[in-house]
């Protein structure tokens, strides 16, 4: 096994792996590639798509000939506050500072650097002075910044969670306009279509207010937004993953995506791979998902129908694995974190990934995949 990239922690792993039929499985990085690269910019004046993004250089000037000075300005405006609010580093070839962090926000620092605005360079420019981490409660991140003598707040998180935030957007001609159910709508589809290519979206907005140094520590980061735009960014699936779910299902094992990503994206990302191409194999939203002693049988035939679950918290995985083990099946379940170590655990086999995984899910785990690979699962 361990010749095969599988590290086995409890031997009697080994026998569940082979009577497994259900394997429950995250989606960046064991069936996609987890090489993020930004690949559209959608503001009010339109989308804009990234040329070579995931490239360091100036291959993207071709990509802004054809903009104009009030188009460019937003991008840059998007594009600014991605960087700004962003906990990865970027290393540099002659710094010694290794890259880290998440693949997502690596991605973002990036097409920043290729467009000119490293991070460091914009720190300079906007001072930061607090920063309030991503929380999975609300799915956003929020920095605060002095510039000008005023104080500047950037917001990057999932779409819904920073439309439900935001009070106003920014027009084509940066002017700032009420954000109303009309224009929340119009935005939603944008998000929709723009997922439904297999991207994975991210909302931006920010601020600027009167605010003394010693309150920042205080501010509420949540409230009176302005929208900005939305950045999609591109994680293709790896190329042997469709091939390995074939086997899989060949010899009678169920795939279960479950993901952290919106439920367009998710299905996008199914569909590509062999997941979820039967009209009845619909994808579901965590918030849609009751807990096992509030479903009817109705709801539990539907779920047991579903094969790509999106935005689930650690509690609803745990409940799906349960579900399935109440049927009498053998399930196995992959995960990304310390919050799915209880997921893990409960699963007939727990399966965590060396190369990205916390010392909790690994010690969790009954299996440790070396390659992040779904194809060393098969």
């Amino acid at each position: 096994m361990a010749q095969r990239n599988a590290l086995v922690n409890r031997l009697t792993a080994v026998e569940t792996l082979g009577a497994t039929r259900i394997i429950f499985t995250d989606k960046t990085g064991t069936l996609t590639e987890n090489k993020m690269t930004l690949d559209r910019i959608a503001t009010s004046a339109g989308d804009h798509k990234e040329k070579d993004a995931g490239n360091r250089g100036d291959q993207n000037d071709k990509a802004r000939e054809k903009l104009d000075d009030v188009e460019t300005g937003l991008l840059e405006r998007v594009l600014r506050i991605a960087v700004l609010c962003n906990g990865a580093t970027l290393g540099g070839e002659d710094d010694g500072e290794e890259t880290s962090g998440d693949p997502t926000e690596i991605a973002l620092l990036i097409a920043g650097r290729n467009h000119d605005m490293g991070r460091e360079k914009l720190l300079e420019e906007y001072p930061e002075k607090r920063v309030v981490d991503f929380d999975p409660n609300t799915i956003m991140m929020a920095t605060f910044h002095n510039h000008l003598g005023q104080n500047y707040l950037a917001v990057k998180g999932a779409p819904s969670a920073v439309f439900d935030v935001c009070q106003f957007y920014v027009d084509a001609n940066h002017q700032q306009q009420t954000f109303d159910d009309k224009t929340r709508k119009q935005w939603d589809e944008r998000v929709e279509k723009l997922a439904d290519q297999g991207l994975r979206m991210l909302a931006v907005a920010d601020k600027t207010f009167d605010c003394d140094n010693s309150e920042i520590g205080d501010a509420e980061p949540y409230e009176q937004l302005q929208l900005v735009g939305l950045v999609g960014l591109l994680d293709p699936p790896r190329n042997e993953v469709k091939a390995a779910i074939n086997r899989c299902q060949a010899a009678g094992i169920r795939l279960l995506m479950v993901t952290g990503d919106q439920t367009t994206t998710g299905r996008a990302i199914g569909q590509a791979v062999g997941i979820g191409d039967d009209e009845d194999a619909p994808a579901m939203h965590g918030k849609d998902l009751p807990s096992t002693d509030e479903m009817t049988d109705e709801y539990k035939q539907r779920v047991l129908k579903t094969v790509v679950f999106a935005r689930v918290s650690p509690e609803q995985k745990l409940n799906l694995v349960d579900s399935y083990q109440q049927r009498g099946e053998s399930v196995a379940m992959t995960g990304d974190g310390v919050n799915d170590a209880p997921a893990i655990k409960k699963a007939d086999i727990g399966i965590a990934m060396d190369q990205r995984e916390t010392d909790a899910a690994k010690q969790t785990a009954d299996m440790i995949l070396q390659d992040d690979s779904f194809e060393t699962i098969a």
